[in-house]
């Protein structure tokens, strides 16, 4: 039941949009820093996540920043050392 619960809480949570390239559940994306550094991370579900490798949950700081925002977006990355912006080079659905 809890499972259940988990996944109409996301199923709601999930925007859709169709014709453009925006950051969804299941998406993985490459973002660069204000330093040029470039990571990739996919959003997944809170089970698998697992932030050292790159998978991160939708209701985290960083998924919540993600989530919605469009190829070539800056957005807001607030960590408890302070705010990183991030801009969006890529979005895939593998």
């Amino acid at each position: 039941m809890a499972l259940r619960v988990s996944i109409i809480l996301l199923y709601r949570r999930c925007r859709f949009f169709s014709g453009k390239f925006v950051v969804a559940f299941g998406a993985e994306v490459d973002v660069m820093a204000e330093d040029d550094t470039r990571r990739t991370f996919r959003i997944v579900g809170e089970d698998e996540a697992d932030p050292a490798h790159g998978l991160i949950a939708p209701y985290s700081p960083l998924g919540d920043a993600l989530l919605s925002a469009e190829l070539g977006s800056i957005v807001e990355w607030r960590k408890p050392a302070g705010t990183v912006d991030l801009v969006i080079v890529a979005i895939r659905f593998p």
